[in-house]
């Protein structure tokens, strides 16, 4: 599967999700509104309000999120800073709310509470529905744990992995349940293909198939400039039709296929896609 395509599912899934929240915040409002029996208690009407309410909500955030960044707010202050901002929010849904539903500030305050709790319910639901089975079977993060992937990938670095796409390809970066322990997940480069033979000989490596038994030198550009792969006592591994051999950028520094041996493709969670953050 092309990058193009996960990108534009992945921009329909965040749109989905965004306008789903809408959806379940005006459901949320709607069932408040009929629970306290207020004036024009009507799907659409809660709908009006909480798009209202959500441009205002943005506008303060930014202008909050501003100024906190220019004035360099300690602790204590960027927590009335929230306060401040809750405070701000409820004051945004008591004005559009008494315009929509004319309702008072006692009501408001209650119509509020019973909103927010419902939308935190319908927003686990939305959760349930939707992310989980994103998170399961599409886009899953991960999270990069040690040096055997440098100078590529870095400790603390933040992934998006690619789940749909099943064809790996040599030179992808993979992560995967450890052979040894399937509770650990590990990342690697795939070096070789199923039913291909791996020829470890000065230091280099060497790809051999049905179609070339003699072998090729494996180019790796990825690598840096002082990288070199140690010779194994077995120099010549051969995959099965269902396996990958799988090493670590920094050779020296990488526990891989050379110590636990291939890896099968069924222990193999998804591609490297995106990194997201670097050493945060």
């Amino acid at each position: 599967m092309s990058t193009m395509l996960i990108i534009l599912i992945a921009f329909a899934i965040g749109l989905a999700i965004i306008i789903l929240g809408f959806l379940f915040s005006a459901l949320a409002l709607y069932l408040a509104s009929r629970l306290f029996n207020v004036q024009n208690a009507l799907f659409k009407t809660a709908f009006k309000i909480v798009i209202l309410q959500a441009i205002w909500a943005i506008i303060i955030s930014l202008v909050i999120w501003i100024i906190s960044f220019y004035f360099k707010f300690g602790f204590l202050q960027q927590i009335l800073v929230g306060i401040g901002q809750v405070i701000l929010l409820f004051l945004i849904f008591h004005f559009v709310a008494r315009k929509y539903y004319l309702t008072g500030l006692i009501r408001n305050i209650a119509l509020y509470i019973v909103f927010s709790i419902l939308e935190v319910v319908l927003v686990v639901v939305m959760s349930l529905i939707i992310v989980l089975p994103t998170r399961f079977f599409i886009v899953e993060p991960f999270y990069v744990k040690g040096a055997a992937m440098e100078p590529n990938l870095v400790d603390n670095d933040y992934l998006l992995l690619n789940k749909m796409d099943k064809a790996y390809q040599r030179g992808e970066v993979v992560v995967f349940r450890y052979p040894k322990d399937e509770r650990q997940y590990f990342i690697k480069r795939i070096i070789g293909l199923p039913n291909e033979k791996v020829i470890f000989k000065e230091s280099k490596v060497y790809i051999a198939s049905l179609q070339n038994p003699e072998g090729y030198l494996l180019a790796e550009p990825y690598l840096a400039a002082n990288v070199f792969t140690p010779d194994l006592s077995q120099t010549e591994i051969i995959l099965g039709p269902d396996e990958y051999f799988v090493l670590g950028d920094s050779r020296q520094a990488s526990l891989d296929s050379r110590k636990f041996g291939p890896v099968k493709k069924d222990l193999i969670i998804g591609k490297y896609w995106l990194k997201l953050l670097y050493k945060f």
